[in-house]
């Protein structure tokens, strides 16, 4: 992302008036300042900078409309749907290029959802990322916040089944010092 688009995402999309604190540039937070201080109703009570407004209700579905374009040569194709609770601002990742290169729930947890969510709870829009290890699908659920991933009912326990990353943690390590071999024994999350 440039420098220019975060900012302008929270204040659009997340509500948020823009602030020194979040790293917005100085001459956005003294223009919303002036535009709060200039409006006929006091605004400025309302409208400190850090104040989180939103997100606006369109942002779910104009962020869903976008990602597939955005972030699709990242993640794979992607098509608009429906959010897990049935609102607009869904999005289907139809085959999880993390799921399908890796099969490892650690992987796809570290490198892709909390990321994601975190990226975008940053924006001030909630996200819950939720994979299905089965199909190796995605359901991107924008304006839902996700629980942590200990408290998800749909998040499975242990390893999955063909986990790569399980067998190459058996595999013993040769110390480049020609100690003894170690072995690292997976903790998939």
């Amino acid at each position: 992302m440039t420098p220019v688009l975060p900012p302008f995402y929270r204040i659009f999309m997340g509500g948020i008036v823009p602030s020194r604190e979040r790293g917005d540039p100085a001459w956005l937070v003294d223009g919303a300042q002036r535009l709060a201080n200039a409006l006929p109703f006091n605004a400025s009570s309302w409208l400190t900078p850090g104040t989180q407004l939103g997100p606006l209700p369109y942002a779910p579905l104009l962020t869903s409309l976008v990602s597939p374009y955005a972030f699709g040569f990242l993640v794979g194709p992607a098509k608009v749907n429906r959010r897990s609770d049935g609102g607009l601002g869904g999005l289907v990742v139809e085959k999880c290029k993390f799921l399908q290169e890796s099969n490892c729930k650690g992987i796809c947890l570290n490198s892709c959802k909390l990321p994601a969510q975190e990226l975008f709870g940053s924006l001030g829009l909630p996200l819950r990322v939720s994979p299905n290890f089965e199909t190796q699908e995605c359901q991107w659920s924008f304006g839902e916040t996700a629980p942590p991933p200990a408290d998800d009912p749909t998040w499975p326990k242990g390893c999955i089944v063909g986990c790569s990353t399980r067998e190459l943690m058996k595999e013993p390590i040769q110390p480049a010092d020609g100690g003894k071999p170690r072995v690292i024994v997976s903790s998939c999350v």
